[in-house]
């Protein structure tokens, strides 16, 4: 894959040849097809920024679903750890204090 600059350089040379802005990106293979599509409508209504700003607002909010789904998952596996961590310490009073009672009985 090639780097974003000179991504950037042949989307540019693209588009002053007079491609589209969405057939060049599409061009790239860099970019999903809901983006394509939301460029290649925002281009042919002349709303572009516009369509790039609500894009933008629909990834950020996909990003923290994720972030908080993450967090989700995360919160029973370090309960679980703690749990083994605790189990740890119990287990090895208990064993120091068996050691010392054997001890004794002897």
């Amino acid at each position: 894959m090639a780097d974003l600059p000179d991504l950037g350089l042949r989307t540019s040379e693209a588009i002053r040849e007079g491609h589209e802005l969405g057939e060049a990106l599409q061009d790239t293979g860099r970019f999903s097809p809901d983006v394509i599509a939301v460029v290649e409508t925002g281009d042919e209504t002349g709303r572009l920024p516009e369509s790039l700003a609500h894009l933008a607002d629909d990834y950020e909010e996909q990003v923290a679903h994720m972030v908080k789904n993450l967090g989700s998952l995360i919160a029973p596996l370090i309960s679980i750890a703690l749990g083994g961590v605790v189990l740890f310490i119990a287990l090895a009073f208990v064993m120091a204090y068996l050691s010392v009672v054997i001890g004794f009985a002897k």
